[in-house]
């Protein structure tokens, strides 16, 4: 009987552990604003941005407590990039990046394009060399900025890059790195130095735009990218990215793979409620994850979570 009752206990604590890890921790965010992206530099450390009120949030216990670290006026932020936990960027409208040195306590504000510009991504490979791309309304409407000095000065180095307009970087390491946005993904393996077009869609789809919103390398051969009206795009050898069959309309706005079996895509859409699907076959089928999910903008992985952000103070996490 008592071996009866172990195994019963033994069996329920099992199903119970298996349950909760599927579930998703919501952490309460000091702000119910959208928020727009999200970067950690350690399973303990991280930064929220939001997208509409200029506040940037802060975690320093694997986000226990989420506090308002930095409140700048009105402004949409897009991106954020941290190389350490000292050194970071966000990037904004009117042309403008922010930079810290103290891990975000204070941050300077850096116009480096006209107001008229978007900065809609950053990344940098070490503390002095970067790249920063965006939109401006004015012709030429492309911003692909290259800086070699921290931050101090960018150069637009539109004219080298066979493209148009772009979002998401995604850099393998110090020189191999992709950027993506609208219908374009190019390579570079010289650190921006030069680069090569791999995927340039010229269908004309009246419907729906199928810009490319998110990127993700998974090896150095594996990636993945995602969009509007449901684009889903995969590369098996680094270079040639095909179209994968639909399995939603919504504009999907992040992608990331644990490994090589197991990622998960989110999305929203103004008209339908927000999306998050997972595969657990390497992207050859992708299930709903999540019913009734908010808008969702964007996922990103630490060694031991999966967090997500979106709309009205979103913040989510799971365990790998």
């Amino acid at each position: 009987m008592t071996r009866f009752l172990s195994a019963v206990l033994l069996c329920l604590c099992f199903t119970f552990h298996a349950h909760s890890q599927s579930n998703w921790q919501k952490h309460e965010s000091p702000i119910s604003a959208d928020l727009h992206n999200i970067f950690f530099v350690s399973d303990s450390v991280g930064w929220v941005t939001s997208h509409k009120t200029g506040a940037i949030l802060h975690t320093r216990d694997g986000g226990q407590n989420w506090l308002v670290q930095a409140q700048m006026d009105s402004i949409y932020f897009e991106d954020i990039f941290f190389l350490d936990r000292q050194t970071g960027w966000v990037t904004a409208e009117h042309g403008l990046i922010f930079k810290t040195y103290n891990g975000g306590k204070t941050w300077t504000k850096e116009q480096i394009a006209d107001t008229t510009s978007w900065i809609y991504s950053i990344h940098f490979t070490d503390n002095r060399n970067g790249i920063a791309v965006g939109l401006r309304e004015q012709r030429p409407a492309t911003l692909f900025l290259k800086t070699k000095d921290g931050g101090k000065n960018w150069q637009n180095i539109r004219e080298k890059v066979p493209a148009s307009f772009y979002e998401p970087i995604s850099f393998l390491d110090d020189q191999k790195g992709y950027v993506a946005g609208l219908n374009k993904i190019v390579y570079t393996e010289n650190a921006g130095a030069s680069w090569e077009k791999l995927y340039d869609d010229t269908t004309s789809n009246s419907t729906c735009r199928e810009a490319i919103r998110g990127l993700t390398m998974v090896t150095s051969n594996i990636g993945w990218a995602v969009g509007h009206c449901g684009l889903v795009l995969h590369t098996d050898d680094g270079k040639n990215w095909k179209k994968q069959k639909k399995f939603t309309e919504n504009r999907l706005r992040s992608v990331r793979f644990i490994n090589q079996s197991e990622g998960y895509i989110v999305g929203d859409s103004n008209k339908q409620p927000g999306v998050l699907f997972r595969t657990r076959d390497g992207g050859k089928t992708w299930q709903t994850a999540m019913k009734k999910a908010p808008d969702l903008h964007r996922i990103t992985l630490t060694d031991n979570r999966i967090w997500l952000v979106g709309d009205e103070g979103t913040i989510l996490s799971k365990p790998k």
